[in-house]
């Protein structure tokens, strides 16, 4: 009979164990029938107060009384439970400690589980965690699953208990070979991470799978992920999607913002943006950041849902609030632009630090050009300088570029060709137009490298097909003189009136040049 418990120091549900072979048949039976009748429950996560079922009659409880006297531990747990409670008698959990200390003390296991329960929360009894573990383990001993799984989380975390991986694998194991759906989760976890145990992905799915089938929410997720990643099971996004589900309407969050990812991309399910939204919705009303910012994402592009900034605007805000750090930006890009709020340039500006201050690189890059331009805040180069260098030693390309232009030009730093020159190559590297075209101009006039004129009309070459004007020009101009490339007047041609038909004014002047008068008038 399964009636309360511990997971994770929350009262659970209890099993009542068989009664000892010690007493009369009549007697066990009377204590059967009464154990049966006060069976009680916690349902709800997070309560420790422990439910009866039924109220209970004051004969019963005067016969419960009577036979905790006579030393019946089942029936002096049952007391201690009414006293706990306050089911027919004045609540008293000095004297519910009273009643379980009795009990335990007879090796009745689930009271010496609920008298360690009691000593390590202060429940009728001074805190003590020394005490409160040594009933933990005399339990456990006796084969009591949930003990032996709070024995395993105080071994896992070293609470009251050397902290030992191997100790906690030990006991997790056997809570979670009689069933218990916590065990069975951490036992997974341990399995994954390979700490206290070799690491054994197949093993962590088996037991995930256990405490899921088990309804165990976090299981159901965990199992998902390993079908999505193909990790100790054969990779499926269709079984990924069925036990995110599971877990979603059991209304665990971060299942339902990744049912929410599979149906955006259509993986595992139908593709549908509506649904998406609809899952992104239930876990952002939980106060999941991640998908508050998403759902916000989706409101400011009318994707799946109907286009509202306003709502827009409040999800980001809350995200923002828990310091979601795209959201500060994200929500600092419309104050920015004054789209679904007030413009606001300083609002704007105290938004990008706080993402800014987090590391996120977009963030130190917009309040860059900020202190650049005197945008929101004072103007400052050297400010601008330090956080383009953030940005840039993420990796962040428009950083990286700034960075080169502030070294070549001597603001905010100390004027610097060579560096100038690295960072615009590290942009340039990752398709940067304008960093491709200046590190072009650093190798036709030897600026911070060795001149080289084949390589300033590579970089030239490279900008000028992503429709820089001023590298279309000055490639144009290369094939006209035959510098760095072979001399060919219809390549010029071609390069030149792309950047004339951009409005390039030297490129107008020079075409008119060419159409008027030929080459000969050309100088370069």
């Amino acid at each position: 009979m399964q009636c309360l418990g511990l997971k994770r120091g929350k009262l659970w549900w209890f099993r009542q164990t068989p009664m000892g072979e010690d007493f009369p048949l009549k007697t066990r039976i009377v204590i059967f029938l009464a154990a049966a009748l006060s069976c009680f429950v916690a349902q709800a996560q997070g309560q420790t107060k422990i439910q009866l079922e039924a109220q209970v009659s004051t004969q019963r409880i005067e016969s419960t009384r009577l036979l905790a006297k006579r030393g019946v531990a089942a029936a002096q747990l049952e007391l201690a439970v009414f006293y706990l409670n306050g089911i027919g008698v004045e609540k008293d959990e000095i004297q519910a400690a009273k009643w379980l200390r009795k009990a335990a003390v007879k090796g009745h296991a689930q009271a010496q589980f609920l008298l360690g329960y009691f000593f390590e929360k202060g429940t009728g009894l001074e805190p003590n965690l020394t005490k409160a573990n040594r009933w933990y383990l005399m339990a456990a001993e006796r084969r009591d699953r949930d003990a032996q799984y709070r024995v395993g989380v105080g071994y896992f975390f070293g609470n009251g208990f050397s902290k030992d991986p191997n100790e906690a694998f030990k006991w997790f194991h056997r809570a979670a070979m009689q069933g218990h759906s916590g065990a069975q989760y951490d036992l997974a976890s341990l399995y994954e991470t390979g700490d206290g145990v070799d690491q054994d992905e197949a093993a962590a799915a088996l037991w995930y799978r256990k405490a899921a089938d088990q309804g165990y929410a976090r299981a159901q997720h965990k199992l998902a992920n390993l079908y999505l990643e193909g990790r100790g099971v054969a990779q499926s996004d269709e079984e990924a999607s069925a036990w995110l589900r599971k877990a979603a309407r059991q209304g665990y969050a971060r299942s339902q913002h990744n049912l929410g990812y599979l149906y955006e991309r259509g993986k595992g399910v139908v593709k549908s943006d509506a649904s998406a939204s609809v899952w992104y919705r239930k876990a952002a009303i939980q106060g999941l950041a991640d998908s508050q910012h998403i759902l916000a994402i989706m409101l400011v592009q009318g994707r799946g849902v109907a286009r509202d900034l306003e709502e827009a605007v409040m999800w980001l805000r809350k995200a923002a609030d828990q310091g979601h750090a795209e959201s500060q930006h994200g929500l600092g890009y419309l104050y920015e632009r004054g789209e679904g709020v007030g413009k606001s340039a300083a609002t704007a500006a105290l938004l990008y630090r706080k993402a800014a201050d987090q590391g996120y690189a977009e963030s130190q890059y917009n309040l860059a050009l900020m202190y650049q331009e005197g945008r929101g805040v004072l103007q400052s180069y050297e400010k601008a300088a330090d956080l383009y260098r953030k940005a840039a030693d993420q990796g962040l390309a428009q950083s990286q570029y700034y960075l080169g232009l502030f070294y070549e030009r001597g603001w905010g730093v100390d004027q610097d060709y060579e560096s100038s020159v690295d960072w615009y190559r590290k942009a340039a590297d990752q398709g940067m137009a304008n960093a491709q075209h200046n590190l072009g101009f650093s190798y036709l006039f030897a600026q911070g490298v060795t001149q080289n004129d084949r390589q300033a009309a590579y970089w030239f070459r490279k900008a000028a097909e992503q429709g820089v004007a001023g590298s279309q020009h000055n490639l144009g101009v290369m094939y006209l003189q035959g510098q760095g490339v072979e001399k060919d007047r219809q390549k010029a041609m071609i390069w030149i009136r792309k950047a004339a038909d951009q409005g390039f004014a030297d490129s107008l002047k020079l075409l008119e040049a060419l159409m008027a008068d030929g080459p000969s008038k050309i100088r370069g």
